[in-house]
């Protein structure tokens, strides 16, 4: 089976066009930003996506567009909950938590947290700030841009 350094990720249709683009991780680790390549019958090449890769906690976020090639990420980890802060030209922009254990829920909703998603085991948290809204990130947007990483399978033989 094919993937990239680092990655864990395939090729896929990231954008829903039902056309399948190739990853090009940004960073040099699989929690980083992830370009989404697009290769025409001629060769011409086009960036149709990016996005944030947390493969440690098993999500990713797509940014705007105005946010392309911009974005780095810090992770923080304790024993109850990992914290990656995305940073926009060096500013911080939002933090995205990934919660479990006893008191998710409330810890989930603390201070400027609000839920993005729910899993049995696991909260997933979002905390907005000023340099994220001044850059046309808000809640709503924050919840529909996240997603979870689905796990690969192959039909065929490797």
């Amino acid at each position: 089976m094919w993937a990239l350094p680092y990655s864990g990720q395939l090729p896929q249709d990231i954008n829903g066009d039902k056309i399948i683009e190739f990853p090009r991780y940004l960073g040099q680790s699989a929690n980083s930003a992830v370009a989404w390549l697009q290769y025409e019958a001629n060769g011409a090449v086009q960036e149709v996506q990016e996005t944030y890769h947390c493969q440690d906690d098993g999500w990713y976020v797509k940014l705007p567009q105005s946010w392309w090639g911009r974005v780095n990420g810090d992770h923080f980890l304790d024993s109850r909950e990992s914290q990656v802060t995305l940073t926009l030209d060096g500013t911080p922009v939002c933090s995205l938590f990934t919660i479990g254990g006893d008191g998710r829920e409330t810890r989930a909703v603390m201070g400027n947290r609000f839920v993005v998603k729910r899993q049995t085991e696991q909260v997933f948290s979002a905390e907005l700030y000023d340099h994220g809204s001044e850059n046309g990130m808000d809640e709503d947007l924050l919840r529909h841009s996240f997603y979870l990483t689905e796990a690969s399978w192959s039909g065929g033989p490797d």
